[in-house]
């Protein structure tokens, strides 16, 4: 297991697909039914921006990188395509332009928050076409480390707390 660097990597690329089927699911609702009023742009782009962020995260974890809570996902795809995790440079330079576009409005939190400057965004469908691509480029990468190191899926063990009350003294 000496090549074993950070056996959370699945568990961020777990993430990352939850984070594009939920953006995968708005996207449907603002493309198939007539507008609701709700304003699902900017949480679609958002669900897609943090999407591309835990693939790109999960790809540099194996192979020792430290990963720092920064959301910039140009520095993070720049950081896989110099260590050669990607494959040829050539080949993502469209990538590299998208996420530019994309990390354009997390960065200045327009994703999260209500923001009255005009800022130039990606058209969705390019967004979501590229993160996919990008998610289908790791995928098999992290397969390979997670099998060859015997790294266990992630837990999906999850406790949840009520606010209902408990209605009986047993002891466990």
């Amino acid at each position: 297991m000496s090549s074993l660097k950070n056996p959370h990597a699945m568990a961020y690329f777990q993430e990352a697909i939850a984070y594009y089927i939920a953006a995968n699911k708005l996207r449907e609702i603002m493309t198939t039914q007539p507008p609701s009023g709700l304003p699902l742009r900017d949480p679609t782009y958002f669900l897609y921006h943090h999407s591309a962020e835990l693939t790109l995260k999960a790809c540099l974890l194996p192979h020792g990188a430290k990963i720092r809570s920064r959301h910039n996902i140009v520095a993070l795809f720049d950081r896989c395509q110099t260590k050669g995790l990607l494959g040829p440079k050539d080949a993502h330079s469209e990538a590299h332009n998208l996420m530019v576009l994309l990390n354009g409005g997390n960065y200045g939190m327009i994703y999260r928050y209500v923001d009255a400057s005009k800022h130039v965004i990606p058209e969705l469908s390019w967004v979501h076409e590229t993160v996919d691509r990008l998610i289908g480029a790791i995928e098999p990468h992290l397969v390979t480390w997670a099998t060859r190191n015997n790294v266990p899926g992630p837990s999906n063990i999850r406790l949840t707390f009520g606010n209902r009350p408990i209605q009986n003294n047993r002891s466990l």
